[in-house]
Protein backbone atom coordinates (compact mmCIF):
# COMPACT_ATOMS: atom_id res chain seq x y z
CA UNK A 1 0.00 0.00 0.00
CA UNK A 2 1.37 3.63 -1.39
CA UNK A 3 2.52 6.06 1.71
CA UNK A 4 0.28 8.71 0.16
CA UNK A 5 -0.15 11.66 2.29
CA UNK A 6 -3.42 12.87 3.05
CA UNK A 7 -4.46 16.35 0.71
CA UNK A 8 -1.88 15.08 -2.00
CA UNK A 9 -2.96 16.82 -4.91
CA UNK A 10 -2.45 14.28 -8.32
CA UNK A 11 0.42 15.14 -10.43
CA UNK A 12 0.49 15.07 -14.23
CA UNK A 13 4.13 13.24 -13.77
CA UNK A 14 2.31 10.35 -11.30
CA UNK A 15 1.44 8.68 -15.05
CA UNK A 16 5.17 9.01 -16.09
CA UNK A 17 6.46 7.52 -12.75
CA UNK A 18 4.15 4.45 -13.04
CA UNK A 19 5.43 3.67 -16.39
CA UNK A 20 9.26 4.22 -15.75
CA UNK A 21 8.47 2.19 -12.82
CA UNK A 22 7.36 -0.66 -15.48
CA UNK A 23 10.64 0.67 -17.23
CA UNK A 24 13.39 0.61 -14.97
CA UNK A 25 14.72 -0.55 -11.44
CA UNK A 26 14.72 2.41 -10.11
CA UNK A 27 13.25 5.80 -11.02
CA UNK A 28 14.82 9.67 -9.60
CA UNK A 29 12.72 12.23 -9.68
CA UNK A 30 14.65 15.48 -9.94
CA UNK A 31 13.33 18.93 -10.07
CA UNK A 32 13.69 22.40 -7.39
CA UNK A 33 13.36 22.27 -3.59
CA UNK A 34 9.67 22.37 -2.36
CA UNK A 35 7.84 21.38 -5.85
CA UNK A 36 6.57 17.97 -4.68
CA UNK A 37 9.23 15.31 -5.13
CA UNK A 38 8.61 13.80 -1.45
CA UNK A 39 5.24 14.05 -1.75
CA UNK A 40 4.90 12.44 -5.00
CA UNK A 41 7.00 9.93 -4.51
CA UNK A 42 5.63 8.79 -1.42
CA UNK A 43 2.61 8.19 -3.53
CA UNK A 44 4.65 5.64 -5.48
CA UNK A 45 6.50 3.80 -2.63
CA UNK A 46 5.85 1.11 -0.13
CA UNK A 47 8.60 2.20 2.46
CA UNK A 48 11.05 5.22 3.15
CA UNK A 49 14.45 6.17 4.10
CA UNK A 50 15.09 9.62 4.79
CA UNK A 51 18.56 11.09 4.39
CA UNK A 52 17.42 14.76 4.33
CA UNK A 53 14.67 16.35 7.38
CA UNK A 54 10.93 15.77 6.09
CA UNK A 55 9.53 18.34 7.99
CA UNK A 56 9.01 16.16 11.51
CA UNK A 57 11.12 13.65 13.52
CA UNK A 58 14.38 14.83 14.99
CA UNK A 59 17.51 16.33 13.12
CA UNK A 60 20.15 14.14 14.93
CA UNK A 61 18.12 10.36 13.34
CA UNK A 62 18.37 12.10 10.28
CA UNK A 63 22.10 12.59 10.83
CA UNK A 64 22.74 8.76 12.19
CA UNK A 65 20.69 7.70 9.01
CA UNK A 66 23.18 9.35 6.81
CA UNK A 67 25.88 8.24 8.78
CA UNK A 68 25.01 4.95 8.39
CA UNK A 69 24.17 4.98 4.46
CA UNK A 70 27.78 6.33 4.08
CA UNK A 71 29.24 3.49 6.25
CA UNK A 72 27.58 0.86 4.30
CA UNK A 73 24.74 2.35 1.78
CA UNK A 74 23.13 -1.02 1.37
CA UNK A 75 22.24 -1.35 4.92
CA UNK A 76 19.43 1.18 5.23
CA UNK A 77 17.83 -0.75 2.34
CA UNK A 78 17.58 -4.16 3.82
CA UNK A 79 13.91 -5.44 4.98
CA UNK A 80 12.77 -2.61 3.18
CA UNK A 81 9.11 -3.25 1.45
CA UNK A 82 9.37 -2.64 -2.19
CA UNK A 83 9.48 0.14 -3.86
CA UNK A 84 11.55 1.90 -1.88
CA UNK A 85 11.72 5.89 -1.36
CA UNK A 86 15.43 7.20 -0.74
CA UNK A 87 14.67 10.60 -0.33
CA UNK A 88 17.39 13.09 -0.38
CA UNK A 89 19.90 10.88 -2.07
CA UNK A 90 22.79 13.56 -2.43
CA UNK A 91 23.34 13.84 1.47
CA UNK A 92 25.11 10.59 0.17
CA UNK A 93 25.63 10.00 -2.99
CA UNK A 94 27.37 6.74 -2.66
CA UNK A 95 23.43 5.44 -2.68
CA UNK A 96 22.93 6.09 -6.53
CA UNK A 97 25.37 3.63 -7.81
CA UNK A 98 24.35 1.30 -5.02
CA UNK A 99 20.82 1.44 -6.31
CA UNK A 100 21.83 1.00 -9.77
CA UNK A 101 23.95 -1.78 -8.68
CA UNK A 102 21.53 -3.58 -7.23
CA UNK A 103 18.39 -2.81 -9.75
CA UNK A 104 21.08 -3.88 -12.62
CA UNK A 105 21.47 -7.75 -10.61
CA UNK A 106 17.95 -8.34 -9.59
CA UNK A 107 16.63 -7.07 -13.28
CA UNK A 108 14.01 -6.30 -11.45
CA UNK A 109 11.57 -3.43 -12.24
CA UNK A 110 10.27 -0.77 -10.27
CA UNK A 111 12.22 -1.16 -7.14
CA UNK A 112 13.06 1.86 -5.94
CA UNK A 113 12.12 5.72 -6.44
CA UNK A 114 15.23 8.55 -5.59
CA UNK A 115 14.27 12.23 -4.94
CA UNK A 116 16.74 15.24 -4.68
CA UNK A 117 17.41 18.54 -6.06
CA UNK A 118 20.85 18.19 -7.78
CA UNK A 119 21.30 17.13 -11.49
CA UNK A 120 23.06 13.44 -10.89
CA UNK A 121 25.01 14.01 -13.95
CA UNK A 122 26.53 17.66 -12.94
CA UNK A 123 29.77 17.45 -11.12
CA UNK A 124 31.58 14.51 -8.86
CA UNK A 125 27.76 13.46 -7.42
CA UNK A 126 28.40 10.09 -8.85
CA UNK A 127 31.33 7.96 -9.14
CA UNK A 128 29.67 6.28 -12.91
CA UNK A 129 28.38 9.80 -13.82
CA UNK A 130 25.85 7.87 -15.85
CA UNK A 131 22.10 7.89 -15.50
CA UNK A 132 21.45 5.47 -18.17
CA UNK A 133 19.84 2.84 -16.15
CA UNK A 134 18.01 4.82 -13.71
CA UNK A 135 14.63 6.58 -15.00
CA UNK A 136 14.73 10.22 -15.08
CA UNK A 137 11.45 12.62 -13.77
CA UNK A 138 11.60 15.63 -14.49
CA UNK A 139 9.14 17.66 -11.83
CA UNK A 140 8.05 21.30 -11.37
CA UNK A 141 5.85 22.94 -9.68
CA UNK A 142 2.42 23.07 -9.67
CA UNK A 143 0.75 24.28 -13.10
CA UNK A 144 -2.55 26.28 -12.90
CA UNK A 145 -4.57 22.72 -14.04
CA UNK A 146 -2.83 21.18 -11.38
CA UNK A 147 -3.70 23.58 -8.72
CA UNK A 148 -6.84 23.83 -10.11
CA UNK A 149 -6.55 27.65 -10.94
CA UNK A 150 -7.22 26.29 -14.87
CA UNK A 151 -10.69 24.95 -15.57
CA UNK A 152 -8.47 22.48 -18.07
CA UNK A 153 -11.60 22.76 -20.81
CA UNK A 154 -8.88 23.37 -23.85
CA UNK A 155 -7.18 20.17 -24.07
CA UNK A 156 -3.44 20.41 -25.67
CA UNK A 157 -3.66 16.44 -26.89
CA UNK A 158 -7.19 16.88 -27.94
CA UNK A 159 -5.79 20.07 -30.29
CA UNK A 160 -3.17 17.86 -31.85
CA UNK A 161 -5.86 14.91 -32.14
CA UNK A 162 -7.74 17.34 -34.55
CA UNK A 163 -10.25 18.47 -32.13
CA UNK A 164 -12.46 21.39 -33.20
CA UNK A 165 -11.90 24.59 -30.62
CA UNK A 166 -14.88 24.74 -28.08
CA UNK A 167 -16.01 28.27 -26.41
CA UNK A 168 -14.11 28.53 -23.24
CA UNK A 169 -14.02 31.16 -20.35
CA UNK A 170 -11.41 32.33 -18.20
CA UNK A 171 -12.00 33.65 -14.79
CA UNK A 172 -8.19 35.53 -15.13
CA UNK A 173 -8.63 39.04 -13.49
CA UNK A 174 -5.33 40.98 -13.36
CA UNK A 175 -5.75 40.86 -9.97
CA UNK A 176 -5.54 36.70 -9.71
CA UNK A 177 -2.64 37.00 -12.57
CA UNK A 178 -0.69 38.36 -10.06
CA UNK A 179 -1.54 36.01 -7.05
CA UNK A 180 -0.61 33.47 -9.41
CA UNK A 181 2.99 34.75 -10.08
CA UNK A 182 3.87 36.01 -6.39
CA UNK A 183 2.44 32.62 -4.88
CA UNK A 184 3.87 30.55 -8.24
CA UNK A 185 3.42 26.79 -7.92
CA UNK A 186 5.02 25.85 -4.69
CA UNK A 187 2.88 22.49 -2.91
CA UNK A 188 3.44 24.62 0.85
CA UNK A 189 1.60 26.85 -0.51
CA UNK A 190 -1.45 25.10 -1.13
CA UNK A 191 -1.66 22.70 2.31
CA UNK A 192 -4.60 23.31 3.40
CA UNK A 193 -3.97 21.59 6.27
CA UNK A 194 -1.56 24.60 7.48
CA UNK A 195 -2.47 27.92 8.14
CA UNK A 196 -2.51 30.34 5.53
CA UNK A 197 0.84 31.10 4.32
CA UNK A 198 2.58 34.00 2.75
CA UNK A 199 2.53 33.74 -0.78
CA UNK A 200 5.86 35.10 -1.13
CA UNK A 201 7.20 32.72 1.82
CA UNK A 202 8.14 29.43 -0.70
CA UNK A 203 10.26 31.12 -3.29
CA UNK A 204 11.80 33.73 -0.75
CA UNK A 205 12.74 30.71 1.37
CA UNK A 206 14.08 28.64 -1.85
CA UNK A 207 16.42 31.29 -2.94
CA UNK A 208 17.85 31.94 1.44
CA UNK A 209 18.18 28.51 1.56
CA UNK A 210 20.20 27.97 -2.34
CA UNK A 211 22.18 30.40 -1.83
CA UNK A 212 23.03 29.27 2.29
CA UNK A 213 23.74 25.83 1.65
CA UNK A 214 24.08 25.16 -2.50
CA UNK A 215 25.72 28.14 -3.79
CA UNK A 216 27.74 29.54 -0.99
CA UNK A 217 30.77 26.87 -0.71
CA UNK A 218 31.00 26.62 -4.85
CA UNK A 219 30.94 30.36 -5.62
CA UNK A 220 31.74 33.08 -3.92
CA UNK A 221 30.90 32.81 -0.10
CA UNK A 222 30.91 36.64 0.93
CA UNK A 223 28.46 37.75 -1.50
CA UNK A 224 26.22 34.81 -2.28
CA UNK A 225 23.11 36.10 -1.81
CA UNK A 226 23.54 39.35 -3.60
CA UNK A 227 24.91 37.90 -6.85
CA UNK A 228 22.25 34.88 -6.65
CA UNK A 229 19.62 37.55 -6.38
CA UNK A 230 20.87 39.57 -9.37
CA UNK A 231 21.53 36.96 -11.71
CA UNK A 232 17.71 35.79 -11.14
CA UNK A 233 16.73 39.13 -11.18
CA UNK A 234 18.57 39.45 -14.55
CA UNK A 235 16.82 36.48 -15.89
CA UNK A 236 13.17 37.87 -15.00
CA UNK A 237 14.12 41.30 -16.56
CA UNK A 238 15.34 40.36 -20.14
CA UNK A 239 12.31 38.19 -21.83
CA UNK A 240 13.26 38.94 -25.72
CA UNK A 241 15.52 38.36 -27.32
CA UNK A 242 15.92 34.66 -25.81
CA UNK A 243 18.12 35.18 -22.66
CA UNK A 244 21.73 33.99 -22.79
CA UNK A 245 24.61 34.05 -20.81
CA UNK A 246 25.80 36.84 -22.30
CA UNK A 247 22.85 39.08 -22.08
CA UNK A 248 23.17 37.70 -17.86
CA UNK A 249 26.53 38.80 -17.31
CA UNK A 250 25.76 42.56 -19.26
CA UNK A 251 22.79 42.85 -17.08
CA UNK A 252 24.16 42.14 -13.73
CA UNK A 253 27.76 43.57 -14.07
CA UNK A 254 25.59 46.79 -14.92
CA UNK A 255 23.73 46.62 -12.27
CA UNK A 256 26.39 45.19 -9.32
CA UNK A 257 29.86 45.86 -9.86
CA UNK A 258 32.99 44.21 -9.36
CA UNK A 259 31.53 40.14 -10.39
CA UNK A 260 33.28 38.60 -12.61
CA UNK A 261 32.26 36.65 -16.06
CA UNK A 262 33.60 33.52 -14.08
CA UNK A 263 31.77 34.43 -11.18
CA UNK A 264 28.40 34.69 -12.92
CA UNK A 265 28.37 31.69 -15.23
CA UNK A 266 29.37 29.18 -12.01
CA UNK A 267 26.73 30.46 -10.70
CA UNK A 268 24.42 29.70 -13.84
CA UNK A 269 25.56 26.68 -13.87
CA UNK A 270 24.84 25.45 -10.43
CA UNK A 271 21.16 27.42 -11.24
CA UNK A 272 21.04 24.70 -13.35
CA UNK A 273 22.20 21.75 -11.35
CA UNK A 274 19.14 22.95 -9.05
CA UNK A 275 16.64 23.53 -11.34
CA UNK A 276 16.45 27.16 -10.77
CA UNK A 277 17.04 27.68 -14.06
CA UNK A 278 15.51 25.58 -17.19
CA UNK A 279 16.95 25.68 -20.47
CA UNK A 280 14.21 25.48 -23.20
CA UNK A 281 16.58 24.14 -26.87
CA UNK A 282 15.78 25.75 -30.31
CA UNK A 283 13.78 24.12 -32.96
CA UNK A 284 15.59 23.40 -35.42
CA UNK A 285 16.40 19.81 -36.95
CA UNK A 286 15.66 19.99 -40.64
CA UNK A 287 14.96 23.65 -40.75
CA UNK A 288 18.84 23.78 -40.78
CA UNK A 289 18.71 23.62 -44.65
CA UNK A 290 16.97 26.72 -45.89
CA UNK A 291 17.03 29.30 -42.67
CA UNK A 292 19.90 31.30 -40.40
CA UNK A 293 18.97 30.48 -36.90
CA UNK A 294 19.98 31.48 -33.68
CA UNK A 295 20.93 28.16 -32.10
CA UNK A 296 20.93 29.77 -28.46
CA UNK A 297 18.67 28.02 -25.91
CA UNK A 298 16.57 30.20 -24.20
CA UNK A 299 16.23 30.67 -20.23
CA UNK A 300 13.29 30.72 -18.12
CA UNK A 301 13.13 30.37 -14.19
CA UNK A 302 11.87 27.26 -12.63
CA UNK A 303 8.96 29.20 -11.24
CA UNK A 304 7.37 33.03 -11.81
CA UNK A 305 7.23 33.19 -8.24
CA UNK A 306 11.06 33.24 -7.74
CA UNK A 307 11.65 35.86 -10.44
CA UNK A 308 8.86 38.06 -8.10
CA UNK A 309 11.37 37.38 -5.22
CA UNK A 310 14.46 37.77 -6.91
CA UNK A 311 13.17 41.53 -8.13
CA UNK A 312 11.78 41.82 -4.92
CA UNK A 313 8.65 42.90 -6.75
CA UNK A 314 5.60 43.98 -4.50
CA UNK A 315 2.09 43.15 -5.96
CA UNK A 316 1.41 46.53 -6.90
CA UNK A 317 4.26 47.52 -8.55
CA UNK A 318 3.83 44.20 -10.91
CA UNK A 319 0.67 44.85 -11.74
CA UNK A 320 1.25 48.54 -12.80
CA UNK A 321 4.45 47.32 -15.03
CA UNK A 322 3.21 45.64 -17.86
CA UNK A 323 6.89 44.54 -18.92
CA UNK A 324 7.80 42.58 -15.13
CA UNK A 325 4.39 41.28 -15.51
CA UNK A 326 4.17 40.29 -18.96
CA UNK A 327 8.05 38.54 -18.46
CA UNK A 328 6.20 36.96 -15.08
CA UNK A 329 3.36 35.74 -17.22
CA UNK A 330 5.38 34.32 -20.24
CA UNK A 331 7.20 32.38 -17.84
CA UNK A 332 4.06 30.84 -16.35
CA UNK A 333 2.97 29.93 -19.71
CA UNK A 334 6.01 28.30 -21.00
CA UNK A 335 6.12 26.32 -17.22
CA UNK A 336 2.78 24.97 -17.81
CA UNK A 337 3.18 24.20 -21.27
CA UNK A 338 6.21 22.37 -20.59
CA UNK A 339 4.75 20.47 -17.82
CA UNK A 340 1.34 19.88 -20.53
CA UNK A 341 3.55 18.78 -23.20
CA UNK A 342 5.54 16.40 -21.56
CA UNK A 343 3.02 14.30 -19.91
CA UNK A 344 1.13 13.64 -23.36
CA UNK A 345 5.17 12.84 -24.79
CA UNK A 346 5.32 15.84 -26.43
CA UNK A 347 8.73 18.39 -26.16
CA UNK A 348 8.47 22.40 -26.57
CA UNK A 349 11.24 24.17 -28.12
CA UNK A 350 11.74 27.81 -29.24
CA UNK A 351 11.94 29.45 -32.28
CA UNK A 352 14.04 32.55 -33.36
CA UNK A 353 15.35 32.98 -36.69
CA UNK A 354 18.32 35.91 -38.45
CA UNK A 355 16.32 36.93 -41.01
CA UNK A 356 15.88 40.60 -41.05
CA UNK A 357 14.80 41.77 -37.89
CA UNK A 358 14.25 38.11 -36.74
CA UNK A 359 11.30 36.22 -35.99
CA UNK A 360 10.90 35.34 -32.57
CA UNK A 361 8.63 32.01 -31.22
CA UNK A 362 8.25 31.44 -27.53
CA UNK A 363 6.86 28.02 -27.74
CA UNK A 364 7.08 25.13 -30.03
CA UNK A 365 5.53 21.92 -29.44
CA UNK A 366 6.35 18.97 -31.11
CA UNK A 367 4.34 15.85 -30.78
CA UNK A 368 5.78 13.27 -33.28
CA UNK A 369 5.67 14.33 -36.38
CA UNK A 370 3.24 16.74 -35.66
CA UNK A 371 4.06 20.45 -34.48
CA UNK A 372 2.51 23.57 -33.60
CA UNK A 373 3.36 27.39 -32.84
CA UNK A 374 2.75 29.07 -29.19
CA UNK A 375 2.52 33.09 -28.78
CA UNK A 376 2.34 34.05 -25.72
CA UNK A 377 0.24 37.40 -25.00
CA UNK A 378 -0.23 39.70 -22.37
CA UNK A 379 -1.74 42.34 -23.43
CA UNK A 380 -4.94 41.88 -25.82
CA UNK A 381 -4.71 44.93 -27.95
CA UNK A 382 -1.69 43.05 -29.25
CA UNK A 383 -3.36 39.54 -30.16
CA UNK A 384 -3.27 40.87 -33.89
CA UNK A 385 0.39 41.25 -33.68
CA UNK A 386 1.44 37.81 -32.43
CA UNK A 387 -0.61 35.92 -34.74
CA UNK A 388 0.58 37.59 -37.81
CA UNK A 389 3.99 36.25 -36.23
CA UNK A 390 2.21 32.73 -36.27
CA UNK A 391 1.43 33.39 -39.66
CA UNK A 392 4.67 34.27 -40.90
CA UNK A 393 6.05 31.64 -39.17
CA UNK A 394 3.92 29.41 -41.33
CA UNK A 395 4.63 30.76 -44.48
CA UNK A 396 8.24 30.75 -43.94
CA UNK A 397 8.34 27.44 -43.60
CA UNK A 398 5.82 26.51 -46.13
CA UNK A 399 8.29 27.95 -48.72
CA UNK A 400 11.04 25.69 -47.30
CA UNK A 401 9.06 22.54 -47.68
CA UNK A 402 8.28 22.44 -43.67
CA UNK A 403 4.79 20.48 -43.23
CA UNK A 404 2.44 22.80 -42.23
CA UNK A 405 1.82 22.77 -38.36
CA UNK A 406 -1.17 21.48 -36.76
CA UNK A 407 -2.14 24.80 -35.11
CA UNK A 408 -0.95 27.87 -34.28
CA UNK A 409 -2.38 29.36 -31.02
CA UNK A 410 -2.02 32.73 -28.89
CA UNK A 411 -1.61 31.89 -24.85
CA UNK A 412 -3.50 35.43 -23.41
CA UNK A 413 -5.07 36.19 -20.47
CA UNK A 414 -8.20 37.26 -22.26
CA UNK A 415 -11.56 36.61 -21.26
CA UNK A 416 -12.66 33.91 -23.84
CA UNK A 417 -10.98 30.84 -26.19
CA UNK A 418 -12.11 31.73 -29.70
CA UNK A 419 -10.51 30.50 -33.94
CA UNK A 420 -9.35 33.88 -35.64
CA UNK A 421 -11.81 33.81 -38.94
CA UNK A 422 -9.14 35.79 -41.08
CA UNK A 423 -6.37 33.42 -40.29
CA UNK A 424 -7.76 30.28 -38.22
CA UNK A 425 -5.19 31.33 -35.47
CA UNK A 426 -6.48 30.10 -32.11
CA UNK A 427 -6.69 32.44 -29.02
CA UNK A 428 -6.47 30.06 -25.92
CA UNK A 429 -6.65 32.17 -21.98
CA UNK A 430 -3.89 30.08 -20.00
CA UNK A 431 -6.37 29.07 -17.07
CA UNK A 432 -8.34 27.36 -19.66
CA UNK A 433 -5.35 24.81 -20.88
CA UNK A 434 -4.94 21.59 -20.04
CA UNK A 435 -3.01 18.44 -20.87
Amino acid sequence: MALTKAGYRPRLVDGQILCDLGLFGAVSLEGPRGCGKTWTALNHANSVVYLHEPGAGSQRSIHDTCEVARDDPALILKGKKRPVLIAGWPEVPTIWDVVRSISTRAQEKGQYLLTGSQAPWLGSLVSGRTATDIGRVHMRTLSLYESGQSSGAISLSKLFSGTELKPAFSKLSPELLVEYCVRGGWPEAFDTSQPQIDAGIPPGRFIAQAAKTDLAKKVCPRRTSEVLAHVLAAVARINSPPVTHKSIVDDVQSRFGGVTRQTIDDCLAVLRRLYVIELIEPWSGELKRGLQLNNTPKLILADPSLAVSALRARPAYIAGNLHILGGLFENLVLRDLLIYAESIGATVRHYHDAKGRGLEIPAIVELGSQWAGFEINLDDSKIDEAADNLTLLRGRLQHQGIPSPTFLCVISSGRSAYVREDDGVFVVPIDCLAP
